[in-house]
């Protein structure tokens, strides 16, 4: 058996070598995209540090985020596996902040920030639903998922849901999103305020 210390020292330099790649400046982005890979399959795999691991695993995926060059296949990857990271919970408060942060980021006019906002609410409503619905119990979802279905042609029903105020910050800033000028930001978008309103619905009837 691998004494701790040298165990720590390898498991720091894999880490380490892995981070490189999620923030490769090389023009393709395969070398992000195993980078993030690689850090999603040690996600679940002891550590001779968790909390390190969590802090360190968490700044550099939320970092990449950011990243100049994030694309939809690097963010979606990102988000994935943020997802994974809010199943375990020494992560609540990594769940917690990236909420807020993304809330945030939908209220902007930049359509990346945008696109990486949806992506992590959407897996973090699926990965982590009581953190996410804390911030989004106050609504009747009913009456917004009617609204919206009711709808023939969408922006009807989205319309009259953004005119019900701040009652859900989620809901009242996804809206905006629904009408980015780009395609994947839509899309993107419409998943995620998929995902949110089957969430609070269910949670919404388990209160009845």
């Amino acid at each position: 058996e691998m004494p701790h210390d040298k165990f720590e020292a390898v498991e720091s330099e894999v880490y380490s070598k892995i981070f490189s790649l999620v923030h490769s400046k090389a023009a393709r982005g395969d070398e992000r995209l195993a980078g993030v890979a690689a850090l999603d399959a040690l996600i679940s795999v002891p550590s001779s540090d968790e909390e390190k691991k969590a802090i360190r695993f968490g700044n550099n995926l939320s970092h990449g985020l950011k990243a100049p060059y994030a694309d939809f296949e690097f963010l979606h990857a990102i988000a994935k596996a943020l997802g994974k990271m809010s199943l375990r919970s020494a992560n609540v408060d990594r769940v917690e902040f990236e909420i807020v942060r993304c809330l945030e980021w939908l209220r902007t006019d930049r359509s990346d920030r945008k696109l990486a906002a949806v992506l992590v609410l959407r897996e973090l409503a699926k990965c982590a639903p009581t953190a996410f619905y804390s911030k989004t119990h106050n609504v009747n979802v009913q009456h917004h998922a009617a609204t919206a279905a009711g709808s023939s042609g969408g922006g009807g029903g989205l319309a009259t849901m953004a005119g019900l105020g701040g009652t859900n910050e989620f809901l009242d800033n996804i809206l905006p999103c629904l009408r980015d000028p780009q395609p994947i930001v839509r899309v993107c978008a419409a998943d995620a305020l998929a995902e949110c309103l089957k969430i609070l619905m269910e949670r919404q009837r388990g209160s009845m």
